[in-house]
């Protein structure tokens, strides 16, 4: 009976009472109080507490707060995105004292949370001042460095004679340097020490996920896990660019002159430090690998490095390597990648090396033996000959003697004209771009990197063939320093552009670009572009958060490795509605759009010129470790090892990368190992999905990864919409008599109706009820609400209502009411819509209400079928209650009385939390009356 019921409930009520008076109740005696936190010492002499708002400045970009004493560089924790100059030499000797000897308190916290505290995300500029003496003692907390965490921009600086002792993520200048940060010219010297087992400990960064531009660390790394003279661990988002190290590093597992592990990108680096461990030792890089073991998921990401050398001794027990120590990772295929590299076999002790390096004597390395045994090094630009090792210039001081040229002409009457971008029109902010309308005002971006920019009419760059004695345009940006500005097409066309630089890297129109720069609506026809590494029509290599958005390149593109047509290395940018044609030729990592995805997006993009390479060669990208959707290659592929229609060799990356989705490829493939129709090769930890080849046209019968082989008819007009589970009517259509294409690519401002194809039924609905108001009840005058999840089970998306539809009795007889809303629904996709209806004048008693779903825009030029026809429908039972409150909410039949079962379900609401203690008393007190 109603008893066991009621006592079940006063339990529920009694326990909730105790609770809240337990937690109401003050502090009496007998009860134990926490203590006040302990008052700390004195200051030490220079401990002052400085607010950020005291100093000159306002802190803004334009207006940074100037520092010109430790104590005014510890107030930057108290305002971690501000921005802050340092206007004088800092003696930091004092920071041994303070904090009880702790020494200095690490801007940006020792313990990474988004917040309390979040990372320094403001803006540190050095103006080249030094600090001296600072201080860090902290072996039982993480993050030791100035910058304890840091997504910021740090800029010109310099540490010495600093000491810093911190559990793990240690480093000089930052202890862990998150993905966004940027670190350019800066050094550090001194003695870093980790204590913890897994350390992570670096010169000047324990861990990179950000950029890092010339930089140079020197004196003693020591830790019992990974340590590096500049980087403990370089991750898959971590960039590295010119870089030296000289001293000495001792760790455990992973331990390099350089960079203790490496999982991202290393270019133009030297290491002159001795190195001892005792697993995975390199002159360079202990572990040229990154593992990552998350929720008993783990992620292997092979790392790259590029123009490097190490001179400095190794020694360790196993894995040892006069460059790299380990190029792979046991139990997998993974392996690194090591490019025109090389260590001297005498000084480092060692004889070989992992990875492709090369060992030479210390007389083939220095003076201008150098130039002819490391002849891959672009001595031109970056790196030039010493009377010891090759030095590089951005850190030595040498020109970097590229440029243009100044008003020079030929008898074949081209004109290569200096301009600097100042002469332009604007001025290069955002808001004002500067504006460019010939090829020589093109050439001038060379000399601004970081503006803004735009193209205000087509251009005939055909005489850049002639430019710089032959060697054609001068690409702008470089490694060091990258463009990082913007650049707006604005749908003009660029012409007949040469570059013809066959020993250098970093080549297209942008030789490499980096910080978040932005690329849109631009076209490239009839390009030539010849490099070595890292070449693609419009940009050699990207970094990370770079966009390029809106871009076509057609001509010829050739290099070495990574050679794409139109990027050539997409180090973790993103490639959005982007095509190119013509022919891509090199060796290794090439593909007809992108030669390398390194941990980047590319959506929406094609490619249809011819692709010919050694290996991991691919009609699209020729290696992945990033994410492709919504792409297709139609051009023939021709390798030898790791060759596919669209990607030669998708390879495991971070957080899911080494995703292929939405996807197909139709051009002809050959090679003889490792050849597919989608995919020549294809890793563990990778995902293909919804991709597709042409069994026929490819001449391919089977593909590596989840790929589906289907016949040309399978593929071809309304068949596709059949066979192929991509997104048509919203980011694909059919066309007939020939394949799919994206919708982006061939009208980006179709609306909703010109996506959607010939087929009125395609779109079909599904409806499931999830909630109807608080329990199938609803109290007299008040809303009745609905609330329903739709879903297109059809392979169009359409536009269509969804109404609820209610009839009630009421004084005078019935009634009807209805709600109803619009919605656009992709194939595939679902949605959930809350409707209402009123319940005012209607008489209490149970009714049902009726929501429908029904086409008001046919796809359009459709044969058959006619707008607002109902295709689905579903009901539900719903009560109105004269009760009023909670009470109406559980009175499911609506005759005005709460039963056992009404009191059941609501007591189970109340323990479940959806219910408060007053509308359970109520609930209670109308089922006792």
């Amino acid at each position: 009976m109603s008893s066991r019921v009621l006592t079940t409930l006063g339990v529920v009520l009694c326990a909730l009472v105790v609770t809240v008076a337990a937690a109401a109740a003050p502090v009496t005696a007998g009860t134990t109080a926490q203590p006040h936190p302990q008052q700390s010492q004195p200051p030490v002499e220079g401990e002052v507490d400085i607010d950020p708002s005291d100093l000159p400045g306002d802190g803004t970009e334009s207006n940074p707060y100037e520092i010109s004493n430790v104590s005014e560089l510890q107030a930057m924790e108290d305002d971690l995105d501000a921005n802050y100059e340092l206007v004088s030499d800092i003696d930091a000797s004092q920071t041994a004292q303070f904090n009880d000897g702790r020494g200095f308190d690490p801007v940006g916290g020792t313990e990474f949370r988004e917040t309390t505290p979040p990372p320094f995300t403001g803006s540190f500029e050095g103006n080249d001042h030094t600090i001296t003496g600072l201080t860090i003692n902290r072996p039982d907390q993480s993050a030791g460095g100035v910058f304890g965490f840091s997504r910021g921009t740090i800029t010109n600086v310099t540490l010495t004679d600093i000491t810093i002792v911190a559990n793990t993520f240690v480093g000089g200048l930052v202890g862990f340097h998150l993905e966004g940060g940027t670190i350019t010219n800066a050094s550090a010297s001194g003695s870093v020490t980790g204590t913890g087992e897994n350390g992570d400990i670096g010169g000047l960064v324990g861990i990179n996920s950000g950029s890092i531009q010339t930089a140079t660390a020197s004196g003693t790394v020591n830790g019992s896990g990974a340590a590096g003279g500049v980087v403990g661990l370089n991750t898959p988002a971590g960039t590295i660019a010119t870089a030296r190290s000289s001293g000495s590093v001792t760790g455990n597992e992973s331990v390099g002159g350089l960079v203790g592990g490496n999982g991202g990108l290393i270019q133009n680096a030297t290491a002159s430090e001795s190195v001892t461990g005792n697993d995975s030792v390199g002159g360079i890089v202990g572990t040229n690998v990154f593992r990552f073991v998350s929720d008993g998921n783990e992620t292997v990401r092979a790392g790259t490095i590029q123009d490097t050398f190490a001179v400095g001794a190794v020694s360790g027990n196993a894995d040892v390597g006069g460059l790299v120590g380990s190029n792979s990772a046991p139990g997998t295929t993974t392996t690194g990648t090591v490019e025109q590299s090389y260590f001297d076999e005498q000084a480092t002790g060692q004889s070989a090396s992992a990875g492709n390096a090369t060992g030479l004597t210390t007389a083939e390395m220095q003076g201008q033996a150098a130039a002819e045994n490391m002849n891959r090094f672009d001595f031109d630009n970056t790196w030039t000959t010493t009377s010891e090792y090759p030095a590089l210039r951005a850190l030595s001081g040498a020109d970097e003697g590229s440029g243009s040229g100044s008003g020079s002409g030929g008898d074949d009457g081209s004109i290569e004209v200096d301009v600097d971008p100042s002469d332009l029109s604007g001025d290069g902010s955002e808001s004002n771009p500067y504006e460019i309308s010939n090829v020589s005002e093109l050439q001038a971006m060379e000399d601004d990197l970081d503006a803004n920019y735009e193209l205000v009419s087509d251009i005939d760059a055909s005489q850049t063939e002639q430019f710089n004695n032959g060697s054609g345009f001068d690409p702008t940006g470089s490694v060091n320093p990258a463009f990082s500005g913007s650049f707006d097409g604005t749908n003009n066309t660029i012409t007949g552009l040469t570059i013809d630089r066959p020993d250098e890297s970093n080549v297209g129109v942008f030789g490499a670009t980096v910080g978040g720069a932005t690329l849109a609506d631009v076209t490239l026809v009839n390009v030539t572009v010849t490099g070595d590494r890292n070449v693609g029509g419009l940009v050699g290599s990207t970094g990370f958060d770079d966009n390029i958005t809106d871009a076509t390149a057609s001509g010829n593109v050739t290099g070495e490795s990574d050679v794409g047509g139109l990027v050539g290395f997409n180090n973790g940018g993103t490639i959005q509605n982007a095509t190119a044609s013509g022919s891509v030729t090199g060796n290794s990592r090439v593909g007809g759009l992108v030669g390398t995805n390194n941990g980047g997006t590319i959506q929406n993009a094609t490619a249809s010129g011819n692709v010919t390479g050694g290996f991991e060669v691919g009609g699209l990208v020729g290696t992945n470790n990033g994410n492709i959707t919504d792409a297709f290659a139609v051009g023939p592929v021709t390798g030898d090892t790791n060759v596919g229609g669209l990607v030669g060799s998708n390879v495991a990356g971070p957080d899911g990368s080494g995703t292929i989705q939405d996807t197909f490829a139709v051009g002809p493939v050959s090679g003889n190992t490792e050849v597919g129709g989608l995919v020549g090769q294809n890793q563990s930890d990778t995902t293909v999905e919804q991709s597709y080849f042409d069994i026929q046209a490819t001449g391919q019968t089977t593909s590596a990864g989840n790929a589906t082989g289907l016949t040309t008819a399978e593929m071809q007009g309304q068949a596709a919409a059949e066979n192929m589970a991509l997104a048509f009517g919203e980011t694909w259509q059919t066309v007939s008599g020939d394949y799919p294409e994206l919708i982006a690519l061939t009208d980006p401002d179709a609306d909703s109706d010109e996506r959607s194809q010939s087929n009125p039924e395609s779109a079909q609905f599904e409806i499931t009820l999830t909630e109807t108001s608080e329990a199938e009840a609803v109290p007299v005058g008040e809303q009745l609400r609905v609330t329903t999840q739709i879903t297109n089970t059809g392979s169009q998306q359409t536009e269509a209502t969804i109404q609820l539809t209610t009839t009630a009795g009421t004084a005078t007889g019935t009634d009807t009411d209805t709600d109803t809303q619009s919605l656009t629904l992709a194939s595939g996709d679902s949605t959930t819509q809350t409707l209402t209806v009123d319940t005012a004048g209607v008489q209490p008693g149970t009714y049902t209400a009726t929501v429908s779903v029904g086409i008001t825009a046919a796809p359009s030029e459709s044969e058959s079928g006619s707008g607002g026809d109902a295709e689905t429908e579903t009901t539900t039972e719903f009560a109105v209650s004269p009760l009023e409150g909670a009470p109406g909410e559980f009175d499911t039949n609506g005759d005005g009385e709460i039963g056992i079962t009404e009191v059941s379900a609501a007591a189970a609401d109340f323990i479940d939390g959806d219910l408060s203690i007053g509308e359970i008393s109520q609930i209670a007190a109308e089922f006792i009356n």
